[in-house]
């Protein structure tokens, strides 16, 4: 428990998304694959009595053992799809924080770039006051770098938005601003993954903004591809040899399994780790453990693999 309460560690706080991004495996909006209805999802909190509660025990349980801050990770898909409910939670926060005042508690999560100009635009007032009660860096979901790419995922943003979102997180609001590239998609190409690669490295240049690179897997649990009835027989090959599940990380490099096709598998693996080598990236990337390796070669990767976490 020690060492647990000594690292960053998520923090439930809610679950759910009403955005539909195609490649997301997590609790949202849908659209059916045939008959393209949309069943809309609405982002759910739990309690904030208990989650205070508990975050009040985490902070006792951790002075008791010396520890006199905690680094959370907030579970939220995009902390600013409900802002007043936010605004609640930070205020509990805030009095916590006065109540055991020489102990500190940092916030990182994840924000949707459209949610995060909507508060900004409507009530800036609840981003401070997150931001009081420890939010320091914010991740925004950038996935891919062209209107193209963003119709394809249904990611709900532009890229006059996307760089709005960062620049005002930093300048603004003094965060540490996260670029999530989730790219490497079917439909991609040479031109989307370099601009895909330039926009990361821009936004760190211009705002240090923290890169985090991630591959899309277009066919993972829970996602569109995954629930695609066409795409059963493919899904069924994970089924029948559960090693393969690995390469569904979004850490991990592409494989046949993930992406089929050579040339599009070639650019993405070259664009990907120019990202996680060229730049300060946040990502350690893993190698995909497939049934194409010998015994040595499955061993060397796990080596390789060996606490390589996401964060």
């Amino acid at each position: 428990m020690r060492q647990y309460l000594k690292n960053e560690f998520g923090f439930y706080l809610s679950q759910g998304c009403k955005y539909a991004c195609s490649f997301c495996s997590a609790k949202r909006s849908s659209h059916d694959p045939i008959t393209k209805k949309l069943t809309k999802i609405k982002e759910v909190y739990r309690d904030l009595n208990i989650a205070n509660s508990d975050l009040e025990y985490l902070v006792l349980k951790a002075l008791s053992f010396g520890i006199h801050g905690l680094n959370l990770y907030l579970s939220n898909l995009d902390l600013f799809q409900n802002p007043l409910i936010l605004s609640q939670f930070a205020e509990n926060v805030i009095q916590l924080k006065r109540n055991y005042h020489n102990f500190s508690i940092n916030l990182r999560a994840l924000s949707n770039v459209r949610s995060f100009l909507q508060t900004h635009k409507s009530n800036p007032k609840i981003i401070s006051k997150i931001i009081e009660a420890g939010l320091y860096r914010i991740g925004f979901g950038i996935d891919g770098a062209t209107p193209k790419i963003w119709k394809a995922t249904r990611k709900p943003q532009t890229k006059s938005e996307c760089i709005q979102a960062i620049a005002i997180a930093k300048d603004v609001y003094g965060l540490i601003p996260e670029t999530l590239m989730v790219f490497g998609y079917k439909h991609e190409d040479k031109t989307s993954l370099q601009l895909g690669y330039e926009f990361v490295r821009d936004m760190y240049e211009n705002y240090n903004a923290l890169p985090r690179p991630h591959v899309a897997k277009y066919i993972a649990p829970g996602n569109d591809g995954w629930n695609d009835k066409q795409n059963e027989h493919i899904a069924n090959k994970f089924i029948a040899s559960p090693i393969l599940f690995q390469n569904l990380d979004f850490t991990a490099i592409p494989s046949p399994y993930t992406h089929p096709n050579n040339e599009l598998r070639e650019l993405v693996t070259t664009y990907y780790l120019k990202i996680c080598h060229e730049l300060p990236s946040l990502t350690q990337y893993v190698k995909p453990e497939t049934p194409l390796l010998n015994k040595q070669e499955l061993n060397e990767v796990r080596m390789f693999n060996l606490k390589r976490y996401d964060i």
